[in-house]
């Protein structure tokens, strides 16, 4: 059985951080295909300490401010990062987790552009 971790990182909004915090989400499958597009299984789980410690480092070390991050689970290695999604999708995370993501994203968004001063034209 293979087992894939995403999560969604907010760098400087603590509504997505808390909302990466309660409900990433877990896609288990009988292959290596986790995808939930090409028939893995989405659920919702907890996140622990090292899984929100290992999103924060990938989020910083790549400076994203939103990001969605798939890890693998090694026997040997612990957490490894797979992939960092600048473009994500929520599709199935939604229903699985609680969390509407898009609009978090979205208010996160509208908080840095109501924050930023405007630029003479």
């Amino acid at each position: 059985m293979c087992r894939s971790t995403s999560t969604s990182r907010g760098g400087t909004s603590a509504s997505l951080s808390s909302a990466a915090s309660r409900s990433p989400r877990s896609c288990t499958s009988e292959h290596w295909v986790t995808n939930t597009a090409r028939g893995g299984t989405a659920a919702g789980f907890e996140i622990g300490a090292d899984l929100r410690r290992h999103s924060i480092a990938a989020a910083e070390a790549v400076g994203a401010d939103v990001v969605a991050i798939d890890f693998l689970e090694c026997p040997r290695h612990g957490l490894l990062v797979n992939e960092l999604n600048h473009s994500m999708e929520f599709r199935n995370s939604i229903t699985t987790t609680g969390v509407n993501i898009p609009e978090l994203v979205a208010r996160h968004v509208a908080t840095i552009a109501a924050s930023t001063e405007s630029v003479p034209a």
